[in-house]
């Protein structure tokens, strides 16, 4: 190869490289720390914007208490919800990815097509972070909205972040605390019955004197006082929920005297659920069949302590022999 063909073809191989480099995302260049979001406390923020590529929900804080969906105002998780908070609040990233809006779109965080956006809103201010693919587990590439820049963030999953209504609410519809409740009064297709605490924290049936097994009501209690849903169903009763004959009803009375009524309605023999609405709630939830049976079913009897057999008099033994 002449000199000439030589210098040619070294001056190709540097061209090419340039142009590979220019198309290619500065992945993982040296960058100071970004913090996505300052000057916001986790007390101050008001309310989350959440949207995919199909939908958006919005979780708000009312009266202390946070709520999913302006119209419906659905009970929010409170726990995870604040987690959440938390987690962008303490996003940053060293992992500068880009710094051209060309590599947006392929990237997933631009205006018109992210995978996932999330608005951040204290009083007046808001913030807006578009999240979107994801190059390895607890790791997405994040935009700040109004700026160019692309970082890897680590510690935040897609999955985390859900633009649907089931994801944030509430998930049980019956939650107190088993050590606060006083007494508990059950009717159901096997009759009526009262479990009253007594002093020393243990359970007696209203108006008997029969020994309880203690291991049964105690896993009986526990289980009506927690109980998941499997999605809320408005504010308005209809007559295919069977509520103006509920199959059982339930008394829960705490030791302040405030007392919850529950009443559950037949099962739906297509959905393999029932629907349940407590007083203390304007919603109506459908529960499945498989949570809700223990409670139609069980009986006072039922709680009877094992009787102990008797103990037989050891046999005598025979005299002994004389010679």
């Amino acid at each position: 190869m002449s000199r000439k063909n030589l210098l040619l073809l070294l001056i190709l191989l540097v061209q090419a490289g340039l142009v590979v480099y220019a198309l290619m995302p500065e992945k993982h260049q040296a960058a100071k720390e970004k913090i996505f979001v300052s000057d916001i406390s986790k007390e101050a923020v008001t309310g989350l914007t959440i949207a995919d590529d199909k939908q958006s929900l919005e979780l708000f804080r009312q009266d202390g208490k946070w709520l999913v969906d302006r119209e419906q105002k659905y009970p929010a998780d409170a726990d995870k919800v604040n987690g959440f908070i938390d987690k962008l609040l303490k996003l940053k990233s060293h992992r500068l990815v880009t710094t051209t809006a060309a590599s947006h779109v392929r990237l997933k965080v631009a205006d018109q097509l992210f995978n996932k956006k999330v608005t951040i809103s204290a009083g007046d201010r808001q913030v807006s972070l578009f999240f979107g693919t994801s190059p390895s587990n607890k790791t997405l590439h994040v935009r700040l909205e109004g700026e160019d820049e692309v970082y890897m963030a680590r510690d935040l999953s897609a999955w985390e972040i859900q633009a649907n209504n089931e994801s944030w609410w509430l998930g049980k519809y019956i939650d107190l605390p088993e050590d606060t409740i006083a007494s508990l009064s059950v009717t159901n297709s096997g009759g009526s019955f009262t479990l009253k605490r007594k002093d020393d924290g243990t359970w007696a049936l209203a108006g008997g004197g029969t020994a309880l097994d203690s291991k049964g009501v105690n896993q009986f209690v526990g289980k009506t006082t927690h109980l998941p849903l499997l999605k809320y169903l408005g504010q308005q009763d209809k007559k295919e929920y069977g509520l103006t004959k509920p199959e059982a009803t339930l008394v829960y009375t705490e030791k302040n005297g405030a007392t919850v009524t529950l009443a559950i309605g037949p099962k739906n023999a297509d959905e393999n659920n029932h629907v349940l609405k407590a007083d203390n709630s304007p919603f109506y939830v459908s529960v499945a069949d498989y949570v809700v049976e223990p409670l139609l079913q069980q009986k006072a009897d039922s709680f009877a302590a094992p009787v102990k057999p008797a103990v037989e008099p050891a046999a005598a033994e025979p005299p002994a022999k004389t010679e």
